[in-house]
């Protein structure tokens, strides 16, 4: 608040600056602060030095003058008592009062702590909110009756804030929300990514993914259950498609591969080795000339999966004539009397007559050639 309302005109001070100001207040005994739960009213303590040079600790502290306690300020605190929790104070006296706070915020701090874990735990939004509120309390539970009071004052309506916020969330967030808002963040986190890369992805779905975003990065997210599920589940839809899709080309595409394969001369020949040995090299084939059970794989490997098959493919059927013929196989790389590529009738000649040569040559041993 102290940031903020200094940064606008006519002040425009930075934050280092309201900093400063702040502490050199709180040195000449105008101020008091309350960082994590403990009230400072010193600048030469290491609370004090832990808050001043830590930029979210200061940002999360609350400030105010220090002043004795006054009748006006049990009144006060008596009107903000009956904001934040609804109900009167029986006497306006300084005990009555810090017992009735005290006893109040018990009654909220448990449920609160928890809503905040789960925050935590789950990586959602608005912690903070809830954090700072659960410091204050622990200032007005610990401190003196004087103290307790007056911090009430000065931090009541983040209070108010964070017990009501605390009591949607609490409704909110069950078992099932939590679930979809595991699903949510996947979705952003993990399938969106994935989505991104595509070359023509629709506009609608990049609405989708940055509403859904921008939902989750906002502390009132569970304000927006129904538009976070509906944003996930549109993503979830157009990564299922392209996942299928995928799944489907790289299953046709090793189907045929392994159909390729046994049609080579050497198939039969390797089936009289064992089904053993024929299973392992067909292996890398047959594992994927499917699409079942590929769920969990990602679509950037379903498709590395089907640029790696020709590849594959000329491994398995190097490896059954090796199992066939063993040493007399000679494997000959055809790319390497065409690198630079071809530009006239005679480069291609050459190419080819090289190609050929050096294949009668491995022939003219007793080797058996495989081009590739």
């Amino acid at each position: 608040y102290l940031t903020d309302e200094f940064a606008a005109e006519p002040f425009g001070w930075e934050f280092d600056v309201v900093r400063l100001l702040v502490i050199s207040l709180l040195r000449a005994g105008k101020l008091e602060a309350t960082s994590k739960g403990q009230v400072i009213e010193s600048a030469l303590t290491l609370e004090a030095r832990n808050t001043f040079t830590n930029n979210n600790l200061f940002r999360q502290a609350s400030f105010r003058p220090k002043v004795g306690l006054e009748f006006t300020n049990i009144v006060d605190a008596a009107d903000h008592f009956k904001e934040v929790f609804g109900k009167e104070v029986s006497e306006l006296e300084q005990g009555v009062l810090a017992h009735a706070l005290r006893e109040e915020i018990h009654r909220f701090d448990e449920g609160l702590q928890e809503t905040f874990t789960t925050l935590v735990q789950h990586n959602l939004p608005g912690g903070d909110v809830l954090r700072t509120a659960l410091d204050q309390m622990r200032a007005i539970r610990a401190g003196k009756e004087e103290q307790a009071i007056l911090n009430f004052n000065g931090s009541y309506k983040e209070l108010k804030e964070a017990i009501k916020r605390g009591a949607e969330l609490s409704q909110e967030l069950n078992e099932t929300r939590l679930l979809d808002l595991a699903r949510a963040r996947q979705a952003i986190d993990q399938l969106w990514p994935c989505l991104q890369a595509e070359p023509e992805l629709s506009e609608e779905v990049a609405s989708h993914a940055e509403q859904l975003s921008d939902c989750l990065a906002k502390e009132t997210f569970f304000r927006q259950l129904p538009e976070i599920d509906q944003h996930a589940k549109a993503l979830e839809q157009e990564y299922g498609r392209l996942h299928q899709e995928a799944a489907s080309q790289r299953a046709e595409a090793y189907a045929a591969a392994l159909q390729q394969l046994r049609n080579t001369p050497g198939w039969e020949a390797l089936a009289a080795l064992g089904e053993e040995v024929q299973q392992r090299v067909v292996q890398p084939l047959a594992s994927r000339a499917s699409s079942d059970d590929c769920e969990a794989t990602p679509i950037p490997l379903l498709r590395a999966d089907l640029a790696a098959c020709s590849g594959r493919l000329a491994t398995a059927v190097e490896e059954m004539l090796r199992l066939v013929d063993g040493s007399r196989l000679v494997r000959v790389e055809a790319s390497n009397f065409f690198s630079g590529g071809i530009e006239s009738k005679e480069q291609l000649e050459q190419a080819l007559n090289g190609l050929k040569d050096q294949c009668l040559e491995l022939i003219g041993a007793g080797k058996k050639v495989l081009v590739q």
